[in-house]
């Protein structure tokens, strides 16, 4: 697979709803949500992915196990979650060495496939992204091209809405029948109803 393609994966926030961190909810008996994640990424062949989590993640433990045993893994601390989502996400795409594209996926979708990955990387554009789509309805994860990185290494603001800003690009759709690209896993109730787990 082309060794240009990264992956953020987004996890700096709070869990608020949640009441614990969602990277690490387990997604079966013998991974996290995290795990199973990464497993994906580094199966498909990115060399390079970038972690963003907030200090209290960072602090628990708990991560260093997880990425330890894979080479490509990086991760990147946001120190200011609370300026929003693209905060943490100019901060991945910072910490991004050599990539022309990049997968971003956010920790509380842990469904992401080898295949779904393949499926929006042979539709790469660099003047704009890929993503999966339902009935037209977007879902996760999606890939954005050169151009679209530049222009969030370039963004000051932290206060911009990511979906605003891609109406800038070309949007490439590939319809898919799973319906799990559409979910995030928010609550307890949607973890437990998902799941069968409790969360905490």
């Amino acid at each position: 697979m082309d060794t240009n393609i990264g992956a953020i994966i987004l996890a700096a926030g709070f869990s608020e709803r949640m009441k614990s961190p969602k990277l690490f909810l387990k997604y079966d008996e013998n991974r996290t949500f995290l795990e199973k994640i990464l497993s994906e990424y580094s199966a498909f062949g990115c060399k390079e992915i970038v972690v963003v989590i907030n200090k209290q993640v960072g602090s628990s433990g708990r991560l260093n196990s997880i990425v330890e045993s894979i080479d490509s893994v990086r991760v990147v601390i946001n120190c200011n979650p609370e300026r929003g989502r693209f905060s943490s996400l100019r901060i991945g795409i910072e910490a991004l060495n050599f990539s022309d594209y990049c997968f971003l996926q956010n920790s509380d979708n842990p469904f992401v496939t080898v295949n779904l990955l393949k499926e929006l990387a042979g539709n790469k554009i660099s003047s704009g992204y890929v993503s999966p789509a339902i009935d037209g309805r977007g879902g996760h994860p999606i890939l954005i091209g050169n151009d679209v990185i530049v222009r969030i290494r370039t963004e000051t603001e932290d206060d911009v809405n990511l979906n605003d800003l891609l109406k800038d690009f070309n949007r490439i759709s590939i319809e898919t029948d799973n319906e799990k690209i559409l979910l995030n896993i928010n609550t307890p109730e949607e973890y437990r109803r998902c799941f069968g787990f409790e969360s905490g």
